[in-house]
């Protein structure tokens, strides 16, 4: 019972900290309209939740209370937010939310676009996996640990893109670099839009993922029940309540570089070995 809640706040914690914070550049109505509508998207803000009220969130966003109405209203005629008037009424995420968000909906890039993406994608990610192995604690390991875990159950693919994108989320987050966090939420973002105008195969997709996934924990982020010695070069060995270690040593196993490793894994497949739909241009 007490799960829920212990992993939701983690997740809420960094909604507060990627989607509820000012508005950096560009147009104000776009750039709110994007941030919430990828939150949405990610599955970070999930059918029925309720954003904050319109005063505390225009204060979060740095913007004015018009600005944000305009925004808001521009997600409700797209069917991702809606609007319950009353004591307990406010902007909430749709409960039903149509299948193919209609905001903002790019067309297939360029292959070469693609490959350049892969790269900085596995940069951007893998460094940011490399500070969590020094630095994640053990609830995000914890809460990573369960993700991988309810990808490998479940067959709803929904369900397994949502989970999936926390994954990639909490593992920034546990780098404990507010730009990295955001780089990766964008990225994120650009993956699913992406992935969304590719035939994918559902099955094959998640099956090759979830291997991803357990690939990047036996990299180093400490799967339970493994043998390992807590290892930090600049303080000798750490107690895992204490600091989460550089490496995970596994018994008859010499550590291999957790940064390569995961770059390796988190940069895919290379994109010359994708076909291009048919019809897709």
């Amino acid at each position: 019972m007490e799960k829920e809640p212990r992993t939701r706040a983690i997740v809420d914690s960094l909604v507060h900290r990627t989607v509820f914070t000012p508005i950096r550049e560009g147009s104000a109505v776009a750039e709110t309209l994007a941030r919430l509508g990828q939150a949405i998207a990610l599955g970070l803000l999930r059918p029925g939740d309720q954003f904050p009220r319109e005063t505390k969130l225009a204060r979060s966003l740095g913007i004015s209370v018009v600005t944000l109405r305009g925004a808001l209203a521009i997600l409700r005629e797209a069917g991702l937010v809606e609007t319950r008037r009353g004591r307990a009424g406010g902007t909430f995420v749709s409960r039903r939310l149509p299948r193919t968000p209609s905001v903002g909906r790019p067309s297939l890039p360029p292959e070469e676009d693609l490959r350049d993406f892969a790269d900085y994608r596995s940069v951007v990610e893998g460094g940011a996996a490399a500070f969590a192995a020094e630095r994640a604690t053990d609830e995000q390991i914890t809460y990573l640990e369960e993700l991988v875990e309810r990808m490998d159950e479940t067959d709803d693919f929904p369900q397994w893109i949502e989970a999936d994108t926390l994954f990639h989320l909490i593992l920034a987050d546990a780098s404990q670099s507010q730009r990295l966090v955001t780089e990766v939420a964008d990225l994120r973002s650009r993956v699913y839009e992406v992935s969304a105008l590719w035939d994918l195969n559902p099955v094959s997709t998640m099956r090759l993922s979830n291997h991803d996934h357990r690939s990047i924990l036996r990299a180093g982020l400490w799967p339970s029940g493994s043998d390992c010695s807590w290892v930090s070069p600049t303080t000798g060995p750490a107690s895992r309540r204490g600091g989460a270690p550089s490496r995970c040593r596994r018994a008859g196993r010499p550590p291999e570089g957790f940064a390569q490793a995961v770059v390796r894994v988190v940069a895919g497949r290379p994109v010359g070995r994708l076909t291009r739909p048919a019809g897709k241009r």
